[in-house]
């Protein structure tokens, strides 16, 4: 199942309309679902996995950009394979640089480039097959067995201690930093055999 943001109606991108799950709000749409724990989400999702089999349908929730879940492997196949026709949007860019292609932004007139970011979630076309085709390796079996066991407690070290130290302390911490950094450590571990050397604010690689 793969959920797919719209920047306008997705019914009005074809000649019927998608069918909507039951009790959808005429204003609030489907938000009532998203605001409810996440199992309970979760098993909503299957309920409607069952009722709609392999077929499209359209959620909406207010404030965001409506969406398509779509459920059927040919469908998913069609848009892996056409990346540079169906590609990720503004909205979802603008929302993601933070967490998956924060830049620098050295001035104002860069501040765009920050926004956008050129992380694999966010990129697009070319950039997106290359970055994709290099982390096939990362993602095998064995690599991620090997990330899991042994990559991700080695860097996870320091940042424990980190977080220590600033409990004893009782200073404050930014947890966005603390993680940018162990991610930074253990991926640049991984898939690029280097090692991350200070804070993420100030990233040195050796």
């Amino acid at each position: 199942m793969t959920i797919i943001s719209h920047e306008s109606s997705p019914s009005s991108s074809f000649d019927f309309s998608l069918r909507r799950p039951p009790h959808t709000l005429p204003v609030l749409g489907n938000a009532i679902k998203f605001l409810q724990p996440r199992h309970v989400l979760f098993n909503w999702f299957v309920h409607c996995q069952k009722l709609f089999g392999l077929e499209t349908y359209e959620i909406s929730v207010p404030t965001l950009p409506p969406g398509v879940v779509i459920q059927d492997p040919i469908n998913l196949e069609f848009i892996l394979k056409n990346e540079k026709h169906i590609t990720k949007g503004e909205f979802f860019r603008r929302r993601t640089w933070d967490l998956f292609g924060r830049l620098p932004a050295r001035s104002l007139e860069h501040l765009e480039l920050t926004c956008i970011g050129h992380g694999i979630i966010n990129a697009n076309g070319e950039l997106w097959k290359a970055q994709r085709k290099a982390g096939l390796s990362f993602f095998s079996g064995t690599s991620l067995e090997s990330f899991i066991e042994t990559v991700v407690p080695e860097a996870f070290v320091h940042t424990r201690m980190r977080l220590f130290k600033c409990a004893e302390s009782g200073s404050q911490i930014d947890l966005q930093d603390v993680f940018l950094e162990l991610t930074t450590k253990a991926v640049g571990r991984m898939a690029y055999n280097v090692s991350y050397i200070g804070s993420s604010s100030s990233s040195l690689l050796s």
